[in-house]
């Protein structure tokens, strides 16, 4: 009822035309989770949700969502300088025990029941432009991502057609017991084309928003 993949290490064995190292990430292990997901729940609506620590990204589908499962950065017994461990499990279902044989018989003698079909929802193909832009915020380590994601999502409004956070920094220009996390918005109206000036406005609202309700600042590179 469960699937687990876990990688560490090298993406391929070593060759001599290799010109560096290329290892497994977090941003492999997210490519993973989303595909597992995409297998085994097609039709429903997916996501992964930015965790917090260890905990890489929370896997939930359906409307409302239920979590299903996590990636995360694996805790192992390992050398210095191995390479981290990364892991996602995924939960398939429950095993139910409704379905068993009645005293003195055997399964193959009762009726199974009928398969039960995945829902597909339709969705029409967009007819106008997408505006992305990217923001890059400082927040404390004792804030989670999910927290930010939250108010992202809220000031954003309606035009938001996904959020997507793609890079984490700590290191020069960026103060003790803080990091930088970096999201690009993704915008849509379905019956026109957003003008700059609009687009400009909600980047400026999102984090006038940030500001306001976290205390958190944009990164300016």
């Amino acid at each position: 009822v469960r699937v687990a993949v876990a990688v560490s290490g090298r993406r391929r064995p070593t060759h001599f035309s290799d010109k560096g190292s290329e290892l497994w990430d977090a941003w492999d292990l997210k490519a993973i989770a989303e595909r597992i997901l995409e297998v085994a729940y097609p039709g429903e609506e997916r996501r992964l949700v930015a965790g917090e620590g260890t905990e890489l990204w929370l896997l939930e589908v359906g409307m409302p969502p239920r979590r299903v499962g996590r990636a995360v950065l694996l805790e192992v017994d390992r050398p210095a300088w191995a390479a981290p461990a990364y892991g996602v499990e995924v939960t398939l279902g429950q095993l139910s025990s409704e379905f068993v044989a009645p005293p003195g018989k055997h399964l193959q003698d009762v009726e199974p029941r009928p398969a039960r079909k995945a829902e597909r929802r339709y969705r029409p193909l967009p007819v106008t432009p997408a505006a992305e832009f990217d923001i890059a915020i400082v927040v404390p380590d004792a804030m989670s991502a999910a927290r930010v994601e939250e108010v992202i999502r809220k000031s954003a409004g309606s035009l938001l057609e996904e959020l997507l956070l793609f890079d984490e920094y700590r290191g020069e220009g960026i103060p003790e017991g803080h990091r930088s996390l970096a999201w690009r918005l993704t915008l849509r109206d379905p019956e026109r084309t957003l003008r700059e000036q609009e687009i400009a406005a909600r980047r400026e609202r999102v984090i006038r928003t940030l500001e306001r309700e976290l205390g958190v600042k944009a990164r300016i590179a």
